[in-house]
């Protein structure tokens, strides 16, 4: 069976519900979205990258999935890398800076090593190198690939771009 055969009946595996369910979401974060929704506030763009990663995913598109995951992951790890350096007692001046040079993915990743930030030891071979995959050669990828890459920015996310930071209640209860 040829690669598009294959990726056809995997998208077919979709429609009736075999390959993927969309990970269920937080009480927590639905209460959230709840109140925000209903103040007409829009989400924070690394979630909304991460919802159409995964309504990508389901509609078998996994270049735009990784694609949305890669960038959610960049916006958190931009927000991470700041609050750290800022923790460190860095100059606001020195952290622009800092970010300005570190643009690309692979090095605001290397950056969170050096820092001693944590994130997933795979991130550059499931996350990065699948993305460079597409956009400089132009491949085509499976839905396994797809599925660890929001595995994979879901947990950067959560973990340096939490709603929690969004809400000043929920700051208060915590």
């Amino acid at each position: 069976m040829n690669k598009e055969w294959q990726r056809q009946a995997q998208y077919g595996e979709y429609k009736i519900g075999n390959l993927y369910e969309p990970n269920m979401i937080k009480a927590d974060d639905w209460e959230y979205a709840m109140k925000q929704s209903a103040k007409n506030q829009e989400a924070p763009v690394a979630r909304l990258l991460l919802h159409n990663a995964e309504l990508a995913l389901v509609t078998g598109k996994t270049n735009q999935a990784v694609l949305n995951c890669a960038t959610a992951t960049e916006l958190a790890l931009a927000r991470g890398l700041r609050l750290r350096l800022e923790e460190l007692g860095t100059n606001a001046n020195v952290i622009e800076c800092v970010l300005k040079r570190s643009k690309m993915l692979g090095e605001r990743i290397r950056l969170t090593k050096e820092l001693g930030m944590i994130t997933p030891s795979t991130l550059m071979k499931d996350l990065v190198e699948p993305r460079n995959s597409i956009i400089h050669r132009g491949n085509r990828l499976e839905v396994a690939q797809a599925k660890r890459a929001i595995k994979l920015a879901r947990s950067v996310v959560d973990e340096y771009d939490p709603l929690l930071d969004y809400d000043p209640v929920l700051q208060q209860i915590e």
